[in-house]
């Protein structure tokens, strides 16, 4: 019986004490579930209800903060304790606003980083500004201790000199205690007197200690109040990177390429300001970025200028804000043809027609812009607009003949000059009352004619502008340089001597030397000295560019590139190669432009003919082939300040127009 009631005890002593621990373990776990809902609630901002963290309409509507939290909250389902942590991190990046415990936040993220680099920028701006302040209270103190110091100097020199004569007039009492005489004494006396009169003015202080600070003494106080509240602003934008559009231009290896960029609102609305943040980046087809210059004209609109060096897909990425515009990215083909932007003319008598053009001549001042046409088989000079439009003919009455086959102008004086081989009479005259529009008023000036008796069958002119009054002519193979006021004679120059057996063409160049073409390019000087010879594709050496691509040359003459490829290996990084191309052709049209560089129309043997770009030095930079449009004969090329150049191509009646830089 004892036995059993010890067991008894035993056994409810042992419940007793597991309720115990169960108890405490209950306590211990509500404790826990009320200490990570109480934290789990300050972070989220959520309530607990029986001590486990319901998120109400927790609906995480940011992406940004659903990657973060990792899961989407729908009414009260998401019970996340630690999830909340996150959830909360999300909510303070994005700075938005939980309502009815829903965090909501549109862009927030990108909001608050904007803000918090713009709040840097204000700070980095105004310690500059602090700095400024600092350093002029800096200069003040500066300029105080120094007057402080010239003050002390003054007066210590002062005291010095009173420490001097006190010196004198006790050395002279002392002298005045030994003498006898009365006379002499009393002559001392006296003149010690006067001494000491003196030393009392000598004891007044020279300098003060007056140094005040002026704060308010001029404007300058309103003024730096003013300057301040005009220093920096909070500049905004309203641009809407998905409805604003790039328009990018043909691509052409070796040629620049636009790409002009309009910026547009939310609704719609063409931006008026420019600003905008963009990122652009162009990859050429082995994946390597592009050079570009980035122009903002502050009228909404933007342009990108790149060069592309070789042919191929490139991507262009253009951002705003980070955020890809319309049809961002964009895949352009860079072309290895460089084709005609617009020719006109075909053999015939109207308006829109030609019969053996033979020269152009360009106007793009600013107040006229024009392209002027020698069209002889009409007896007419035809008159364009840059982009190609018809505007007229001039108004040349009996002027203009068939025969008449020279046509030059000189832009610093605003004067033509008219060639007629048969009656060897050089017209010179000019324009007036002439617009871009019509030219049903203009009228020609003639100002005076003139011939030279060592013409015999002068055809081509040119005219000199280092040598304002000199015209030069082309007559039998030979060069005469004329005097445009009188036609007297001032060089005859005989190619044959250099071993030019037929002019095909012919220019002058910036230093007014004289470009020959044969079926090489030769330049003489002024007065008639051989100077050097362009060599023709078969000694050329081409100009390279750095490249990056081992096995992939550049572009640089597009209509040779298998023949070159075929030829020739071109190692990477190299300056110069010598290539080999087919013997033959020449060049039947020169030109200069304003920057040096030389284009030369060049006929080949195949019946084709192309345009060749040379630099200053001589090397070949590119060519222009026309594929689709091929060239027959050149005769005559002229430059515009935008780096494109007319060509009148004699066989198919036409001019066209083409890009060269």
């Amino acid at each position: 019986m004892v036995m059993k009631s010890k067991f008894a005890i035993t056994t409810l002593c042992l419940l007793l004490l597991l309720a115990i621990v169960q108890a405490s373990s209950s306590v211990d776990l509500l404790r826990k579930k009320r200490t990570v809902c109480a934290f789990g609630q300050r972070l989220c901002g959520t309530r607990c209800y029986g001590g486990s963290q319901q998120c109400l309409g927790g609906s995480v509507v940011c992406d940004f903060g659903q990657r973060l939290c990792g899961t989407r909250c729908y009414g009260g389902s998401q019970q996340c304790l630690g999830g909340s942590v996150v959830c909360d991190f999300g909510q303070r990046l994005c700075g938005t606003r939980c309502y009815g415990g829903s965090q909501q936040c549109l862009g927030g993220v990108v909001c608050d980083f904007g803000q918090r680099l713009c709040a840097e920028a204000i700070n980095r701006s105004f310690n500059e500004i602090k700095s400024y302040v600092e350093n002029r209270r800096h200069n003040l103190l500066q300029s105080l201790k120094t007057t402080q110091d010239h003050k002390l100097k003054i007066l210590n020199d002062q005291l010095n000199l009173i420490l001097n004569e006190k010196s004198k007039i006790e050395q002279e009492c002392a002298i005045f205690q030994e003498a006898c005489d009365i006379h002499i004494l009393t002559q001392r006396i006296q003149e010690l007197n006067d001494r000491i009169e003196r030393m009392s003015v000598l004891g007044e202080p020279r300098e003060n200690s007056f140094m005040k600070f002026e704060f308010r003494h001029n404007q300058a106080l309103q003024d730096l109040a003013r300057s301040l509240n005009s220093v920096g602003r909070i500049r905004v934008s309203s641009t809407y990177p998905p409805l604003c559009r790039a328009k990018i231009e043909p691509a052409v290896a070796n040629l620049q390429c636009a790409i002009h960029i309009e910026t547009v609102d939310y609704n719609g609305n063409v931006r008026i300001d420019g600003g905008d943040p963009l990122t652009v980046n162009i990859w050429d087809p082995y994946g390597k970025l592009c050079e570009y210059n980035f122009h903002d004209k502050q009228s909404g609109t933007y342009t990108i200028i790149f060069r592309p060096l070789i042919s191929g897909n490139h991507k262009i990425d253009i951002r705003i804000f980070d955020r890809p515009i319309s049809g961002s990215p964009f895949i352009i083909d860079v072309t290895k043809h460089n084709n005609p932007l617009w020719s006109f003319g075909k053999r015939g008598r109207g308006d829109n027609e030609l019969s053996m053009p033979v020269s152009v001549i360009v106007d793009d001042s600013a107040e006229r812009e024009q392209v002027y046409v020698l069209d002889p088989g009409n007896s007419r000079i035809k008159c364009l607009t840059l982009n190609g439009k018809f505007i007229g003919h001039l108004v040349t009455d009996t002027l203009l003949e068939s025969t008449s086959t020279g046509l030059a102008y000189r832009s610093s004086t605003s004067r033509f000059y008219l060639l007629d081989w048969k009656s060897k009479l050089i017209t010179e005259f000019s324009i007036a009352n002439s617009d871009s529009s019509s030219n049903e008023n203009s009228q020609i000036t003639i100002h005076h004619q003139i011939t030279c008796s060592s013409f015999n069958e002068p055809v081509q002119i040119a005219v000199f502008e280092q040598h304002q009054n000199s015209l030069l002519i082309c007559d039998n193979n030979t060069f005469l340089i004329v005097d445009s006021r009188t036609g007297d004679l001032i060089n005859k120059i005989d190619t044959r001597l250099f071993g030019i057996k037929t002019i095909k063409g012919f220019t002058i160049g910036l230093q007014d030397e004289i470009i020959v073409g044969d079926h090489r390019i030769h330049i003489l000087s002024y007065e008639g000295k051989y100077l050097r010879q362009i060599s023709s594709l078969t000694q050329q050496q081409i100009v390279d560019v750095d490249v990056h691509i081992a096995h992939q040359p550049p572009d640089l003459i597009p209509s040779y590139h298998k023949q070159l490829q075929s030829s020739i290996s071109l190692p990477p990084h190299s300056k110069s190669t010598n290539i080999l191309t087919a013997k033959g052709g020449f060049y039947t049209a020169l030109c200069v432009d304003k920057n040096g560089l030389l284009l030369a129309g060049k006929c080949e043997k195949d019946g084709f003919a192309r345009i060749e770009i040379y630099d200053n030095q001589g090397h070949l930079l590119r060519i222009i082939d026309s594929y689709t449009q091929r060239l027959r004969r050149p005769c005559s090329l002229a430059t515009t300040r935008d780096g494109c150049v007319f060509c009148v191509d004699l066989t198919t009646d036409s001019i066209r127009k083409y890009r060269y830089t």
